[in-house]
């Protein structure tokens, strides 16, 4: 239930840097079951690729897995730095 949790919060931390709608509001007007045309602003990343400011946009899995890598490395650079010190490498 925490893993659902953490990935609805992220999914709405970084709804701006995502292939989604952020125009909440206009979910309260339209019909659930009729397909709603998608915004511009939406439309306009998904055919960029990018956002305004020129970085590119992410769907949540490939966000999560550019995390993952980010998280990685930093670990092992971390990792490598405590083993040098530890032995004595380090100067």
């Amino acid at each position: 239930m925490l893993a659902y949790y953490v990935a609805w919060h992220m999914r709405q931390v970084w709804r701006e840097r995502m292939f989604v709608d952020e125009d909440q509001a206009a979910k309260l007007v339209l019909d659930p079951v009729v397909l709603a045309p998608g915004a511009d602003a939406a439309m306009k990343k998904v055919l960029s690729l990018t956002l305004e400011e020129g970085s590119p946009v992410h769907s949540f899995l490939t966000s999560m897995a550019l995390l993952s890598a980010l998280c990685a490395t930093l670990w092992h650079a971390g990792y490598m730095v405590w083993a040098k010190k530890s032995t004595g490498m380090m100067s």
